[in-house]
């Protein structure tokens, strides 16, 4: 039951992702996936930590450039993500 409802968030957070304009989402077949902005990883980064979300900063990653990483969690969690990341991304425009 677990491993399904990772499977479903992953779409549905994955879908979401890809709506915003200039957000890049990378397949992943895991409970986390990485995604990049039109943003310095590290900045996004930051402000989504003032926002009480945490993601990974991967950028300093070999082929990573510009990632973050974010591992899924329960649906309120991942809205709580989603919300985060687009009242950010509406900040840093």
């Amino acid at each position: 039951e677990h491993v399904s409802m990772v499977i479903k968030e992953r779409e549905r957070i994955m879908k979401e992702l890809n709506k915003l304009e200039g957000v890049k989402v990378y397949p992943s077949d895991a409970n986390f996936f990485l995604f990049s902005t039109p943003y310095p990883a590290d900045l996004v980064h930051k402000e989504l930590i003032k926002e009480g979300v945490l993601v990974r900063d991967v950028s300093y990653l070999p082929g990573l450039r510009g990632c973050l990483r974010v591992s899924l969690g329960f649906p309120e969690e991942n809205d709580a993500f989603l919300e985060a990341l687009i009242k950010v991304l509406k900040r840093l425009c």
